[in-house]
């Protein structure tokens, strides 16, 4: 059986707000790329070279608006893949907002919005419940080794 792709959340599943928002935002990307497969867009960040591994997991997550990613590479990554997928120019000012930001940057509003006002969490069974999963900042493991101030020996 063939996958038909993700599907947007129902306002009963994430209700009216900014990870609403932020995720319609994303979510239009994803079906004019004609929504892809997870892996096709994992593999897209892959070609594009942007130095960040985004798995076909982390990118369904967010899509399904489980997840908000806690740094701005990872959303960016995902968005200028679908973008290449579905041929639209990311800096574009007319395909997201009111033409006033590329949509690009109309969508990095939307994300600051969703992790500084998180709403219900979508995983959550009845009602509103703990705010929506922010995903911590990773540390890369180059940052990581080449601090030596933060080695606990």
């Amino acid at each position: 059986m063939k996958s038909k792709g993700i599907r947007m959340r129902t306002l009963e599943e994430l209700p009216e707000g900014p990870h609403r928002r932020f995720l319609e935002a994303l979510f239009a990307a994803y079906k004019d790329a004609g929504r892809p497969t997870l892996r096709d867009i994992s593999r897209k960040i892959d070609d594009l070279g942007i130095d960040v591994r985004v798995s076909p997991e982390t990118v369904r997550r967010i899509l399904q608006g489980i997840l908000v990613p806690g740094r701005w590479i990872y959303v960016d990554a995902v968005f200028l893949a679908l973008c290449k997928l579905g041929g639209y120019d990311p800096d574009d000012r007319s395909w997201i907002g009111d033409g006033r930001f590329s949509a690009r940057r109309e969508l990095m509003h939307l994300w600051n919005d969703a992790i500084d006002n998180p709403g219900p969490d979508p995983e959550a069974s009845s009602g509103p419940g703990p705010v929506s999963k922010i995903a911590p900042a990773p540390v890369p493991v180059a940052d990581f080794y080449n601090s030596q101030d933060d080695l606990p020996f």
